[in-house]
C-alpha cells in the first residue's frame, strides 16, 4: 500500500512539472505573438504614413508585408512558434 501512495505522489509531481511547463510555453507564446502582433501594427501605421507623405513605392511595401504579418499571426496557425 505504501508503494502504490508513493506511486500517485510521484504521478502528482510529474503531472504538477508538465503543467508548469505547459503554462510556461504557453506564456512564452502569447507574449511572443502580442510583440510580433504589435510590431506588424506599427509597420503598418509608418508603412502607412509612407504612402501618404509620399513615398509611394517603398510604403507600399512596407505596408503589405505588416498587414501580411498581421494576417498570419491573427490566422493562429503561425509555424514560427510550433516545435
Amino acid at each position: 500500500m505504501d508503494g502504490y501512495k508513493a506511486s500517485l505522489a510521484n504521478r502528482d509531481k510529474q503531472n504538477e512539472r508538465d503543467h508548469d511547463y505547459r503554462k510556461r510555453r504557453l506564456n512564452r507564446d502569447f507574449t511572443m505573438s502580442l510583440s510580433v502582433l504589435v510590431l506588424a501594427s506599427l509597420g503598418a501605421a509608418f508603412g502607412l504614413y509612407l504612402v501618404v507623405a509620399g513615398s509611394r513605392a517603398v510604403g507600399s511595401n512596407v505596408l503589405i508585408a505588416s498587414i501580411g504579418v498581421i494576417l498570419y499571426v491573427l490566422k493562429g496557425s503561425s509555424e514560427v512558434f510550433k516545435q
